[in-house]
């Protein structure tokens, strides 16, 4: 393998969005942790790829162990969500009996737009203590479509996730892989600059390290760089 050329064991830039390292995001993390047990409504948006999994990730691992968490994804068949449902306990007894828990943490993903039935049923749950904290994730404010009162709730807790900038995208890789005689900062600012996508960006990285290597060359150079621009 390409990485093994330069002494890695395991692909320094595998995509992982579980690791922190993918994105830069190291702050917002326990900012968006510590609003959630302050019992806020938050919302996350932004592009695929940009960190919105590294954010969710972090509040099932804070919280999980508290069975106090519910992870719900919208991009689903039903044609709308089942709050109720999903506030259902745990138990075979609580499902029975339709007991529903209470002080629940829920994150609902990939949002599309809320009817005003089930916004309605959010505020209700959540004024009544069935919802201790709310995250709502989406691609933009746009496809939230939340009414005043959530707005409200929601408006000082928000966080956009943009784009890497130059010096962040060096520091990702030199996070990973720390070795400046194979790929300079001057390379990986060029390759950043083709798309500043996090995601995007590591993997445009990972595929100039492997052509460089299975290439025979034992440095990322220009040429490799325009080689990638012509695929993407």
């Amino acid at each position: 393998m390409w990485y093994e050329e330069l002494g890695f064991r395991k692909n320094p830039l595998k995509i992982s969005p579980f690791k922190n390292e993918l994105v830069d995001v190291g702050g917002l993390i326990d900012k968006l942790n510590n609003l959630v047990v302050e019992g806020a409504l938050c919302t996350i948006t932004g592009d695929y790829g940009s960190g919105k999994t590294t954010l969710l990730a972090s509040v099932i691992k804070r919280f999980m162990g508290k069975r106090k968490v519910i992870y719900y994804s919208c991009n689903r068949k039903e044609s709308s969500l089942r709050i109720d449902e999903l506030l259902y306990g745990r138990t075979w007894f609580s499902r029975l009996f339709k007991l529903k828990s209470k002080n629940i943490i829920l994150l609902l993903d990939e949002i599309n737009g809320l009817n005003i039935k089930e916004q309605k049923k959010i505020l209700f749950y959540l004024n009544n203590g069935y919802l201790k904290s709310l995250v709502f994730v989406a691609k933009s404010k746009s496809d939230l479509k939340l009414n005043n009162e959530l707005k409200l709730l929601s408006e000082n807790n928000d966080f956009r996730l943009a784009n890497l900038k130059p010096l962040q995208a060096v520091r990702i890789i030199r996070r990973r892989m720390n070795n400046p005689k194979f790929i300079s900062n001057a390379m990986i600012k060029r390759i950043h600059k083709i798309n500043p996508n996090p995601r995007t960006f590591l993997q445009n990285c990972e595929d100039v390290c492997r052509y460089a290597i299975e290439n025979g060359s034992r440095k990322v150079n220009g040429k490799h760089v325009e080689i990638l621009k012509e695929f993407v």
